[in-house]
């Protein structure tokens, strides 16, 4: 790919951040550390917010649930009840939004070797294409790993998910500065 900046189909302009490892134009900082439901339910709801805006109506209906389980949260008497109930809620939340980015990433993933078969590999650009294409489906085999883990409680098998998707990202950071 020789330009910085990768356009999808969907009219989702994304370009990655060599710094941060993530898409800088959707403006959604990397996923926050540790375990706490509430700081990862505020996460989702700014990933959702910036997913929303480019207009697909899943990320505006997964949105809605969020802002619904934190004003449930603030409003519980019980708050570890609650807590409960919104972790639980969340990884309901997690699940969905990675359906959602799977649905993009295999799209631009099924895009990009489309391209790279008519390219070929003679060309820099074709084996650039190539190489993104391979990133992406490693993306996406991660976040079908992370969904199994989540399904079986495994987390020798997230940390293996997590694996694939650092590998996917520093493939599509080498792509870019290729």
């Amino acid at each position: 790919m020789n330009s910085k900046k990768a356009r999808h189909k969907s009219g989702v302009t994304a370009k990655p951040s060599p710094a941060r490892g993530e898409f800088a134009s959707l403006e959604i900082g990397a996923p926050p550390e540790g375990q706490d439901a509430r700081t990862h339910a505020e996460y989702f709801l700014q990933m959702l917010g910036a997913l929303a805006k480019q207009g697909s109506p899943e990320a505006k209906r997964i949105r809605a649930a969020l802002v619904q389980m934190l004003e449930d949260y603030k409003a519980a008497t019980d708050k570890e009840a609650a807590y409960a109930k919104l972790a639980a809620r969340v990884a309901e939340v997690e699940a969905g939004t990675i359906g959602l980015l799977l649905q993009s990433i295999r799209r631009v993933r099924d895009d990009l070797s489309q391209k790279s078969r008519k390219l070929g590999t003679a060309s820099r650009v074709g084996r650039a294409t190539r190489a993104a294409a391979e990133s992406f489906a490693t993306m996406a085999k991660g976040m079908e790993t992370v969904l199994r883990a989540n399904e079986t409680g495994d987390a020798k098998l997230r940390e293996q998910a997590q694996e694939m998707m650092r590998q996917a990202r520093a493939g599509l950071e080498t792509v870019e500065h290729a």
